[in-house]
């Protein structure tokens, strides 16, 4: 057979291992990686406090102007005690006095309109029965006289509860 030797790699021929040689240079860089996959969505983070309020608006449009009065102005208007001549509602009079059973004089406050164009309406409130006022008009006094039911046939004035509206004719 013949002699035979291993000899291990980096050593001499005695089997010693001899001095490190100098590092070699370094090689090229290689690619980037793949860039891995994003991951979720996080949570919503806090949004704040609310900020103060802000300066008020300017003020809107004018509505448009209603519909005229179908009716003459009023002026005055009152409801009348009949036993006393006392005034429940009063607008428009300045006062209001009986004068005699069923006599009433209500003077317009103010400087009234010419007394042609004055258009008194009396409503007599009944007290249980058929009653009637009637208005006449001297300057800024109105004279009501109200009758109740047996007052038509002898033309004797009674006192009854009223009402008067006032308005202006043409």
């Amino acid at each position: 057979m013949a002699d035979t030797q291993i000899i291990n790699p980096g050593c001499d021929e005695g089997g010693e291992r001899g001095e490190r040689g100098e590092r070699g240079h370094r090689g090229e860089r290689g690619e980037r990686g793949h860039r891995g996959e994003r991951g979720p969505t996080g949570p919503t983070g806090f949004s704040g406090f609310t900020g103060p309020t802000g300066p008020t608006g300017p003020t809107g449009f004018t509505g448009a102007t209603g519909p005229a009065s179908a009716g003459p102005p009023v002026i005055a208007a009152a409801s009348i005690v009949g036993a006393t001549g006392a005034a429940l509602a009063n607008t428009g009079f300045s006062s209001t006095v009986r004068t005699l059973p069923g006599v009433y004089t209500l003077t317009l406050a103010g400087v009234p309109p010419p007394a042609a164009k004055v258009v008194p309406v009396v409503t007599t409130n009944g007290n249980g029965g058929v009653s009637l006022g009637v208005a006449s008009v001297v300057g800024a006094v109105i004279t009501v006289v109200t009758f109740g039911a047996s007052g038509f046939a002898t033309n004797t004035p009674a006192d009854e509860d009223f009402f008067i509206v006032v308005s202006t004719g043409a």
